[in-house]
């Protein structure tokens, strides 16, 4: 029965589209790619030696949380993060972080 090669061949590319994602995310949230700049699936399907399908299904997954743009002509942008948004998020943090130690080992 080839269920199984079937079953595994969906895992292993949900694997590797995971990796495609976090590494990505990883590079915006740290600078290596500054705001504004264009990214194109090619370049990035060859900086991580992988193909471009992971690479776009990363981009789409990166435009849902804020991190890219893509325009009406398909060019791909990492957003530029303003004083105004660093700002939000540090509050936020300040906010979440006690929320989070009430079940730590710490907070016991």
């Amino acid at each position: 029965m080839r269920k199984t090669a079937t079953t595994l061949a969906v895992v292993q590319r949900k694997n590797l589209e995971e990796q495609v994602y976090e590494s990505l995310r990883e590079a915006i949230l740290s600078g290596h790619f500054g705001g504004g700049e264009r990214v194109t699936q090619a370049e990035l399907a060859s900086r991580l030696s992988t193909s471009r399908i992971p690479v776009r299904d990363a981009l789409k997954r990166l435009e849902l949380d804020g991190l890219v743009n893509v325009d009406e002509r398909g060019v791909c942008r990492v957003i530029e993060f303003t004083l105004e948004d660093l700002e939000e998020t540090y509050a936020l943090r300040a906010l979440l972080e006690p929320c989070g130690s009430v079940g730590s080992p710490q907070a016991r």
